[in-house]
């Protein structure tokens, strides 16, 4: 299904990157966003923050989760007003903010914190990120036809945008592969037209 969606080249691309990819598998959510993350009420004395809603949890690319929870920064899916929901990219959280996330990360596992790890972590994370945005976009196609939900928020439009994503930010996808580094330094004004011009149709 999802070849036939996205076509071929694109399946091998992400196929090929993870199979290659550093990142570690664990246990993750894959669905951190902000309807999925409770917070202690004052008067509680359980302090810690909360994750609900597993049911796209499995094992996979601890880069996929860390990724896939940045690109949540970007999205408001809580608006009630057509399509339902509202994407603001500069929300995408800074080197800055990563490096701290990943530093807190680190240490709630209480490993070492140190310049080389959280460079890797960033590297780990930036192929992940168009990754995401090509799951969700295929998601979103799926749930078009068969969401009973359509009226209360537009699946089409939610998987144009992120398609639109996916293909603005392939090139962090393909500069982690050997094999298609020559293609970016060779075909770098056709990709940027590529990237201005990025819009998914039927």
């Amino acid at each position: 299904m999802c070849v036939r969606i996205v076509g071929r080249r694109t399946v091998d691309y992400v196929l090929d990157f993870t199979d290659n990819c550093k990142s570690p598998v664990v246990f993750c959510h894959n669905d951190i966003q902000e309807g999925n993350i409770l917070l202690p009420n004052e008067c509680s004395s359980h302090k810690d923050i909360m994750f609900i809603d597993f049911e796209y949890s499995s094992y996979n690319y601890r880069g996929f989760d860390l990724a896939n929870h940045f690109c949540e920064w970007i999205f408001d899916c809580t608006i009630t007003e057509p399509p339902g929901f509202v994407v603001e990219p500069s929300h995408f959280p800074t080197e800055a903010e990563q490096l701290q996330f990943f530093s807190s990360y680190l240490e709630e596992l209480k490993k070492p914190v140190d310049a080389d790890v959280l460079e890797l972590m960033l590297q780990e994370v930036s192929g992940f990120v168009p990754v995401s945005h090509l799951l969700w976009g295929v998601w979103a196609l799926l749930q078009n036809i068969v969401s009973p939900m359509q009226a209360d928020f537009n699946f089409m439009e939610y998987a144009k945008t992120r398609m639109s994503l996916y293909f603005h930010l392939r090139p962090a996808l393909l500069r982690a592969l050997p094999q298609y580094r020559h293609f970016l330094a060779d075909h770098t004004d056709m990709l940027e037209l590529a990237q201005s011009q990025a819009v998914f149709t039927r």
